[in-house]
């Protein structure tokens, strides 16, 4: 099961379906390219972009944050958007 976040993140912002991008990632691993890490939950989310440097992640907008994690907040800027 994927998160409805996840899936909607990748809707709203890539405009492409979870399927499309897992294509798109296993012929980036073809040529190379190391594919950005996937977690199992909002907890493993936030405990990789706690521990890593420049990191980003996607989770419930309801989920508590530490104090040594951000929020960032995306906006429409009209270009492709669902919403």
């Amino acid at each position: 099961m994927r998160s409805p976040v996840r899936i909607a993140f990748t809707l709203d912002v890539h405009e492409r379906s979870m399927v499309e991008i897992q294509v798109l990632w296993q012929r980036q691993v073809m040529a190379g390219v190391t594919p950005p890490p996937v977690k199992t939950s909002d907890e493993d989310v936030i405990a990789f972009v706690a521990s890593t440097q420049g990191a980003i992640g996607c989770i419930a907008a309801e989920t508590p944050l530490p104090g040594t994690v951000r929020t960032l907040t995306l906006l429409d800027w009209g270009v492709g958007h669902r919403g």
